[in-house]
């Protein structure tokens, strides 16, 4: 289980035939109904801030030890087109396996606090082809740029590196998801140039998109 804005490497190896992976994102409203459930259920209290937790950052990742029925529920979740009250409990079941449990519900909690950056995602994501500038989430925001500046500042982001972020996610999610060419990627996450689209996804990553799809043919989706 990795947690709300955390960046980390990870390495991947296989050891055998299948799909090399399964992700379930959740969303805001999905965690937002779990939170409820806790919050009603458990007493635990509605808001969480840094300065009450500052030991959150340390709970990143959260460790499940699953059985094989765990398995299955995770898998059932991940096959899901819509998220309804099943899906709320079924969630609420594999977090129950979560090492470390009281750390995973305080960072789970702190997680449905909705920041500024969040705002700003929600209107970058509503349109991620789109050649966004900043003036352009000051109007959807009804805020001047300035005051967006500072609100992003105060939470270590900038306008720069969530809409960066959005459209990388964006576009890995369509090279390993959807098998696009690079051409389609680039225009479909709000690049006018490809060459630059290429040069920004290997800053991001680290390897250009075609090495990517190499990697991809050879090791996820042929084996």
């Amino acid at each position: 289980m990795i947690h709300k804005n955390c960046h980390f490497n990870m390495y991947i190896k296989r050891t055998g035939s299948g799909v090399l992976y399964k992700k379930l994102i959740l969303s805001n409203e999905c965690v937002s109904d779990i939170r409820k459930v806790y919050v009603s259920t458990l007493g635990y209290p509605k808001i969480y801030d840094n300065e009450s937790f500052p030991q959150l950052n340390k709970h990143a990742i959260s460790i499940m030890r699953s059985k094989k029925v765990d398995i299955e529920v995770f898998k059932e979740l991940c096959n899901e087109d819509i998220y309804d009250n099943k899906d709320t409990h079924m969630l609420i079941y594999l977090f129950s396996t979560i090492e470390s449990y009281n750390d995973f519900i305080t960072s789970l909690l702190f997680d449905g606090n909705l920041v500024f950056t969040d705002k700003v995602s929600k209107v970058i994501s509503e349109d991620i082809s789109r050649k966004w500038r900043l003036s352009d989430i000051a109007d959807k925001l009804c805020l001047s740029e300035i005051a967006i500046r500072k609100k992003l500042e105060a939470e270590s982001s900038s306008f720069n590196k969530i809409l960066t972020d959005l459209r990388m996610k964006a576009a890995m999610d369509m090279l390993v998801e959807k098998h696009e060419s690079i051409n389609i990627v680039s225009s479909a996450v709000g690049f006018s140039s490809t060459s630059y689209f290429i040069k920004i996804f290997k800053d991001f990553f680290g390897v250009t998109p075609k090495q990517m799809i190499l990697f991809l043919k050879k090791n996820v989706y042929y084996k």
